[in-house]
């Protein structure tokens, strides 16, 4: 996949000038912005801030998962007394 963005990031029009980027619809598109931020950067670059994103997000995926699995043996109490002095 990453491959396949770096190439398009990569590719000319005919003429030898840069290919015309999109315009997007949206005045704070976080895409397009993302895209805008990257597009002049070097085809390495871009593979590397998609590598590092992406173990970036499978390690967030990991501490969700594991917030959501819990401490095994431990329910949570539904009821918590409090003492007043």
């Amino acid at each position: 996949m990453a491959e396949v963005i770096v190439e398009e990031a990569a590719e000319e029009a005919p003429g030898g000038e840069p290919a015309e980027r999109p315009a997007c619809s949206f005045s704070f598109c976080p895409i397009c912005m993302a895209l805008t931020a990257v597009g002049d950067a070097r085809p390495d670059i871009i593979e590397h801030l998609l590598a590092a994103s992406r173990e970036a997000l499978l390690a967030l995926r990991s501490i969700i998962d594991a917030r959501l699995d819990g401490p095994p043996g431990e329910r949570p109490t539904r009821l918590e007394r409090l003492r007043i002095d």
